[in-house]
């Protein structure tokens, strides 16, 4: 899974009893279908970025993707995504820098980046994927502006996101060579046997992004709430169902060699009420 969920098509609503579906579920057909562009486009690039197996191959697909969104803004756009996305960028102003910034930013991680600390890893996701949450919570709010409330609310939560959905994809950052942990809280330990020695030092590590996850979702909450805090409850489910994943991974001492991790339909839909 490259984004919790895996969008394998391109559906204008997602997938019934997916994470996506339980933070979703309450919004109009036509926001809906807007919202799903975007979790699409960035499921295209995130997958390319952090799942092929080759860096040199995601590196030419990401090349392509910012052909095509060039393409978008000549009204010549080639992929169904990319259609999609050419109506929504004059309805909510969105601009070609910030998708190419998104590619660009997960371009990076191809050929391996080292986070030096929690501010270096904050300062990525800030770059990368606030610009995207940013654009999403406008289509909710049907505004083409957001307020600084708003902005600082999404900000800390999409901090804790993608802290807890860089947890959940170890295992598959680890075989792309993915430095998904600062090296300010990677401990060497030094062991011939090599899966424990990984599985001691990421479950050291991740404990302490596993705090850094739950200071940024308790911030998030204790802001200055913005006016328009009950149309931005498609993020706050999205957090709660992340802190409710990032528990059941704490629990099973984040399984590095296992992929499986994920939530019932029964336990989304509790946590999103």
């Amino acid at each position: 899974m490259a984004y919790i969920i895996d969008l394998k098509q391109t559906p204008k609503a997602p997938p019934t009893g997916s994470f996506l579906y339980y933070c979703y579920r309450k919004l109009g057909v036509n926001t809906l279908s807007d919202i799903m562009t975007l979790e699409n486009f960035q499921f295209q690039v995130m997958n390319t970025a952090e799942r092929y197996a080759e860096a040199a191959i995601s590196a030419q697909k990401l090349q392509w993707w910012q052909t095509e969104i060039d393409q978008i803004y000549s009204n010549s756009p080639s992929h169904p995504i990319a259609k999609s996305l050419l109506p929504l960028t004059d309805k909510y102003q969105i601009e070609g820098q910030t998708l190419n910034q998104f590619i660009q930013q997960n371009q990076t991680l191809l050929f391996g980046q080292d986070f030096e600390n929690h501010q270096a890893l904050i300062d990525f996701i800030d770059q990368t994927y606030l610009p995207i949450e940013m654009i999403k919570a406008k289509i909710c709010l049907d505004q083409k502006t957001l307020d600084e409330k708003t902005i600082a609310v999404l900000a800390h939560l999409t901090r804790s996101n993608e802290i807890i959905r860089r947890i959940h994809q170890l295992p598959h950052h680890l075989q792309r060579d993915i430095h998904s942990i600062p090296l300010s809280d990677i401990t060497i330990i030094a062991t011939e046997d090599y899966k424990q020695s990984i599985e001691q030092q990421t479950n050291t590590a991740c404990q302490s992004l596993v705090q850094l996850a739950k200071k940024e979702a308790d911030i998030a909450r204790t802001l200055p709430q913005p006016l328009s805090i009950e149309k931005l409850k498609p993020f706050l489910i999205k957090n709660n169902l992340s802190l409710c994943l990032l528990k059941k991974l704490q629990k099973n001492n984040f399984p590095v060699f296992q992929t499986a991790t994920a939530l019932s339909p029964i336990k989304m839909l509790l946590n999103s009420l």
